[in-house]
């Protein structure tokens, strides 16, 4: 079978290592369903504008439906588009030889990339529609189980865990938008652009769109062969979406090793030589990964700066790299809700990190400006400088409700001060089932956006 059916206008194949640098043959693998895909909707069109006959067409889809995954892996061609044509010429001999009329490899990679990565987004939305789930699972049941939030590394205020993953519920929730909004922007064919300029050949564009089971056209020739924005979108997406877990993992390395939070035994590792040690290694690489899909992000940035208007080699690294990264954040989304599902409170070290704590310090000067008369910079002033000159909490009190002349406030242990919280949004039990309700009734139609665009997928394939 002929490896340079696409060189008529050199005189020389490629050099052996110049066919290796060049290959994407592993790459190609992952497009293989796309590539037949493409393939047929191709065929297809070209009898309806009487390019093929109906017995030519057929006898060309059966033959592409023959042809095996393994057999363009073990093969030694440069790329996929090649591969097949050349294996359909050798099936079928001058028939097939008609198969690249009015295409371009240019138009055939931009497709398949778009119908790949349409899948792979669908995957991410299901894998973080998930998460939330397990997110919501957590926050009704964790309501009582009390937590110190930290700013600049440092104790601040107590909440509890069930407005901690709400606050990820609702970042998660911005993720999925940004997930349809790439998905989207990729649902759009290419196909029929041909190299850059368009054909002479009355290509039905609207037909292959509608095989392809895309929503509209990419419609302009240039910009459908060169442009890689959707490819933008859907890393920025993934890249919030890595850069929350990340952020999640730092967090519950910190409670953990408070012993506030206790991870499952089934993902943590343990040292080959430190009998005691129960380590964060799932946690861990969690953030590891985060960093190589944001680095994804800026690497595809970088590429796609360079270059002129059309298609060039580079974009062949594009690809791989996007299909790489969605992959390891879709890996990384389940492992960290399975970390969430499974994860343990402390009650008893927790309340033992608050009483420690000065995080109750906020909570008495806003309810000092509730009950007296004195002025918030006035109260600020005198709550610091008795928390710095004292650590008791006992005394601390007293020494407050004397210098401010108010009653006792030993009352005002953390649970009460969370349920006096007025604003919006705070971890008052009463606002948390409120958010819960909200949050729960909002998830309706991103599930209701997968289960209709999975179905459109399975219909095509």
């Amino acid at each position: 079978m002929s490896k340079d059916i696409y060189r008529s206008r050199l005189s020389k194949s490629l050099s052996e290592r110049a066919r290796k640098y060049l290959s994407s043959i592993k790459e190609d693998a992952e497009f293989f369903n796309e590539e037949i895909q493409t393939q047929i909707a191709h065929v297809a069109m070209l009898q309806r504008i009487g390019i093929f006959e109906k017995e030519e067409a057929k006898r060309i889809v059966d033959a592409l439906m023959a042809i095996s995954k393994e057999e363009l892996i073990s093969s030694t061609f440069e790329d996929i588009h090649e591969f097949i044509e050349a294996k359909l010429i050798e099936k079928l001999g001058e028939v097939a030889m008609k198969i690249q009329t009015g295409r371009s490899r240019n138009d055939q990679v931009a497709t398949i990339t778009r119908l790949k990565l349409k899948n792979l987004l669908l995957k991410s939305l299901e894998a973080e529609i998930k998460f939330v789930k397990d997110l919501l699972d957590r926050a009704e049941k964790d309501i009582e189980c009390l937590i110190i939030y930290r700013t600049h590394r440092r104790d601040a205020q107590v909440a509890n865990l069930s407005h901690y993953w709400l606050a990820f519920v609702d970042s998660s929730m911005r993720n999925l938008e940004r997930i349809i909004e790439a998905y989207h922007r990729c649902d759009l064919s290419p196909l029929g652009a041909s190299a850059c300029g368009g054909s002479l050949i009355p290509l039905d564009r609207e037909f292959t769109k509608e095989m392809l089971g895309f929503s509209g056209l990419i419609e302009n020739s240039l910009d459908a062969v060169t442009t890689r924005d959707f490819i933008l979108d859907s890393l920025h997406a993934l890249t919030c979406i890595m850069v929350d877990l990340s952020r999640m993992a730092e967090d519950l390395i910190y409670w953990t090793d408070m012993k506030i939070l206790d991870i499952d035994d089934s993902h943590a590792s343990t040292s080959s030589l430190m009998p005691h040690k129960k380590n964060p290694d799932v946690l861990e690489m969690i953030k590891a990964r985060a960093k190589e899909v944001i680095s994804g992000y800026g690497t595809v940035s970088n590429i796609l700066s360079s270059l002129p208007s059309g298609y060039n080699r580079e974009l062949q690294r594009v690809k791989a790299i996007v299909i790489e990264k969605t992959k390891l954040a879709i890996e990384s989304i389940e492992m960290m809700a399975e970390v969430v599902h499974l994860i343990k409170y402390d009650k008893n070290k927790a309340e033992e990190a608050i009483l420690r704590s000065e995080s109750i310090a906020t909570d008495i000067a806003e309810y000092l400006v509730l009950n007296t008369k004195i002025p918030f910079r006035e109260i600020h002033k005198g709550v610091a400088n008795i928390f710095r000159e004292l650590s008791n909490k006992k005394e601390i009190m007293d020494r407050i409700s004397s210098y401010f002349k108010i009653e006792s406030l030993e009352k005002l242990e953390p649970k009460l001060l969370l349920s006096l919280r007025k604003s919006l949004g705070s971890p008052n039990p009463s606002e948390i089932k409120r958010m819960l309700s909200d949050r729960k009734d909002k998830i309706v139609y991103f599930e209701d956006f997968l289960e209709k665009h999975k179905k459109v997928v399975k219909e095509v394939t």
